[in-house]
């Protein structure tokens, strides 16, 4: 079982989540009420991307700060999880 603490440490939507893996946000909003879990062909994507956003709450680049706006939200999530994962392979 997956566990999503990771994402809800970060504020992170169903939205968001659906941004960063690209698949709907039902489908996240579904793992994130605990009512399924994700495929099994999906989950070593979703496990990258919550150890993504476990590191980037840990680097205090999430949860996104109030000050930034619900058009710019997207971009900021994205810039926060490529500097991590640019942080980890230097």
């Amino acid at each position: 079982m997956i566990d999503f603490q990771p994402i809800r440490d970060a504020a992170l939507t169903p939205h968001d989540l659906s941004g960063l893996l690209g698949i709907s946000r039902v489908t996240c909003s579904k793992w994130l009420n605990g009512h399924s879990q994700p495929h099994r062909l999906l989950e070593e994507d979703v496990l990258r991307v919550i150890d993504d956003v476990r590191k980037a709450v840990e680097a205090d680049r999430l949860p996104v700060p109030f000050t930034v706006t619900r058009r710019e939200r997207r971009h900021y999530i994205q810039t926060a999880i490529s500097e991590v994962r640019a942080s980890t392979v230097a």
